[in-house]
């Protein structure tokens, strides 16, 4: 799969740690710093999705892992802390408000 707005190419395992259907909320927010402008993704996830994630983060089998929303390859991080929260917020740049608010269709539509 290739990483949006990349030319960078990776293998994806078709079976995700999370799924959408562990998504509990999403919320969007709008950053403003001296770099420019971002907005993240935020994502609580289920008691299932919490469990699931914190199972695989920080797990030497899987030592990267990919962030996948609406069929686009936003990330690919390496796999080195456990995350026990459940929360992820994922930050987007160079990204415009109609690709993100395709992304946050996408993830409602789905659950």
């Amino acid at each position: 799969m290739r990483r949006d707005h990349s030319e960078e190419v990776y293998s994806i395992s078709p079976k995700p740690f999370v799924s959408v259907k562990n998504i509990l909320r999403t919320t969007s927010k709008r950053n403003e710093t001296e770099l420019g402008i971002s907005t993240s993704i935020n994502m609580v996830l289920d008691n299932k999705g919490t469990k699931d994630f914190e199972e695989a983060t920080g797990n030497a089998l899987y030592p990267h892992i990919a962030i996948i929303i609406a069929n686009k390859l936003l990330y690919v991080v390496e796999n080195k802390e456990k995350i026990k929260t459940g929360i992820m917020n994922i930050i987007l740049v160079d990204y415009s408000d109609m690709e993100i608010e395709e992304m946050l269709k996408a993830i409602y539509q789905k659950k």
